[in-house]
């Protein structure tokens, strides 16, 4: 296994731990901030490009399909956080907001969800950004 590949899984990790632990201590403000961002397109535009910048950095650095688990973890974090900035940057503020928004709030009317709702949803994201974390950081 590649330093290269040590690096961003360790970095990949830190980030997911860092971002869960934010999720997890501010549920409310995370939703709001969230769901302000989706509905505000310069925005969007701004967190697009420089999704895209870093993640074409990153696919660039470690466009790796084979090597173990790890490798195509980090190689497939890559690609799909890729597609993000892309979508970031050519869907329509609508579509972005029904797209994102449903992992928050659990339906894709402008009508917020129930807090508990909110609350499960932000754990289960929360939960998930700390699995992956465990996997790629102490993989590591």
């Amino acid at each position: 296994m590649s330093l290269r590949t040590l690096f961003l899984s360790k970095l990949i990790g830190l980030y997911c731990i860092l971002v869960a632990l934010s999720m997890i201590t501010r549920r409310q403000p995370t939703v709001e901030t969230v769901t302000t961002l989706l509905q505000t397109s310069s925005m969007m535009s701004i967190l697009g490009v420089i999704t895209l910048a870093g993640e074409l950095a990153m696919i660039l650095a470690h466009n790796i399909w084979s090597g173990g688990t790890l490798v195509v973890v980090v190689t497939l974090v890559g690609w799909v956080t890729l597609i993000k900035g892309l979508y970031f940057l050519f869907l329509s503020p609508e579509v972005e907001a029904e797209f994102f928004e449903l992992p928050l709030h659990g339906c894709r009317r402008k009508a917020t969800a129930p807090p508990t709702r909110n609350r499960t949803r932000i754990w289960l994201i929360a939960s998930l950004l700390h699995r992956m974390s465990d996997f790629t950081s102490f993989r590591a």
